[in-house]
């Protein structure tokens, strides 16, 4: 049973406030009625061939309704505690999921260093699956498109190649968001199941991060599983900073140092551990999304909009990169990606659905805005969504190639599924806490944010 109370924030009530606690709550109730008893969450329900539960997306459902029910406001107390408890439920589900797939990650531990560009070490046999069933299993699905089209997913097919469903922020973000969980309710506020799945199956996360940080794998969006990506090295860094605060906390029977070991294996020039070999693709003062493993080159590949996670949410910048990383390569983003528009798309090249324009990536880079102070960039992102849509939070703007300046209706184009996605999760996540980090800049300032970017 989850404590009816739940922290809150003093904040200024004004008629603008009070619009965006609206737009937060109803992107929290969305996201409530969308989870299932076992926390089980479809990346979208418009979509199906997101109909799996992906461990990433949901996770950071998971973090926007604990930040929801943190924030709140005092009309919606009830609402908080509601939040609070389907968090658990995903942050369950989670727990159960990865540990149901141990003698994978024991598989990818016991495999020797030289192994890593083996087939043995990229199949999903040796890693958790990004996605799953309701039932934690590789999902399979037989499906039909908006069209007509009968198709079949069979992710069982991924075992044993090569799988862009081998994604190294599946663990870390499941991770990151039972540390939010635990920072809002206590330690002993976690679930006997959550507990014991920290105390349990934690030493083996952390030989698996261990491991998988330095080689390749898909990155946030499903691609370039042959690549090293900035974003899985810095959700792996976070990964392991969560399992210093169980080690803190007394959930984790580990000490710093026997984690060190595992975490800063990797010893290089520009320094130690993930953030070490993160440095690796800072180039002209820019960190670069993604770069050839097992070579020393400098990374040759643009920015990437994933990338910001970095700074928002892997609590990663200046201090950890170098001084002005983050501006510079913020910088990079904004005419590569955002190129004056709202919403930017996800790099140079894309051809998902045209390359359109994703909002997930739009709420990030209010969260930036709102943290260096532009609070009018910060909350013009904000109510650029809100007037545009006013009953669904899609996956992306479609942006017509033969007219880049306007935007196309979301039922006008086709993809081999269907139409493109109307209510993503990741979305309305998004929404929830660039609202929040809004409306908390505005009435006090984040201790966390201190140090992000040196004067």
């Amino acid at each position: 049973m989850i404590s009816a109370t739940v922290t809150s924030r003093a904040y200024r009530h004004d008629d603008a406030d009070k619009t965006l606690h609206h737009e937060a709550d109803s992107a929290a109730l969305h996201l409530i009625s969308q989870v299932r008893h076992n926390g089980f969450l479809s990346a979208s329900p418009d979509y199906q061939a997101y109909s799996p539960h992906w461990i990433r997306d949901a996770s950071w459902v998971a973090i926007s309704l604990l930040n929801y029910s943190e924030f709140h406001s005092e009309a919606n107390q009830k609402m908080a505690v509601l939040a609070h408890s389907v968090a658990r439920r995903i942050n369950t589900f989670h727990s159960f999921v990865i540990d149901k797939y141990s003698e994978n990650m024991r598989r990818a531990v016991d495999l020797s260093l030289e192994d890593r560009d083996k087939a043995a070490f990229n199949s999903l046999a040796s890693h958790v699956p990004a996605r799953v069933d309701e039932s934690g299993r590789l999902y399979v699905a037989k499906l039909r498109s908006a069209s007509g089209r009968e198709f079949t997913i069979d992710d069982r097919n991924h075992m044993h190649i090569d799988s862009n469903l081998r994604q190294y922020d599946t663990v870390p973000l499941a991770l990151m968001a039972l540390e939010k969980e635990a920072r809002l309710c206590g330690p002993d506020g976690l679930s006997d199941y959550e507990k014991s799945f920290v105390r349990n199956t934690g030493p083996l996360l952390a030989e698996y991060m261990g491991k998988i940080y330095m080689t390749p794998c898909a990155n946030a969006w499903e691609e370039n599983n042959h690549l090293l990506h900035s974003y899985d090295i810095a959700a792996v860094h976070s990964g392991f900073r969560s399992l210093r605060y169980f080690i803190d906390a007394g959930l984790l029977d580990m000490t710093h140092g026997s984690l060190d070991s595992i975490s800063d294996f990797y010893v290089g020039k520009d320094g130690r551990g993930p953030i070490g070999f993160l440095r690796k693709h800072v180039h002209n003062n820019i960190l670069y999304g993604s770069r050839e493993p097992f070579t020393e080159q400098s990374p040759r590949s643009g920015v990437n909009g994933e990338d910001m996670f970095i700074f928002t949410r892997f609590g990663i910048g200046d201090m950890e990169l170098g001084d002005g990383v983050v501006k510079s390569t913020m910088a990079k983003i904004d005419s590569d990606l955002f190129n004056g528009n709202y919403a930017p798309i996800r790099y140079r090249g894309d051809e998902y659905f045209t390359g359109g324009r994703w909002l997930n990536l739009l709420f990030e880079r209010s969260i930036l805005s709102s943290w260096s102070g532009n609070f009018i960039d910060a909350v013009s992102r904000i109510n650029y969504v809100a007037r545009k849509y006013k009953n669904f939070l899609p996956e992306q703007e479609i942006v017509d190639p033969a007219n880049p300046g306007s935007t196309r209706g979301m039922r006008d184009l086709e993809e081999n599924c269907g139409e493109p996605i109307q209510r993503l999760a990741w979305s309305y996540a998004a929404r929830i806490d660039a609202t929040v980090e809004y409306l908390g800049a505005t009435g006090y300032v984040h201790e966390k944010r201190q140090g992000l970017l040196r004067n």
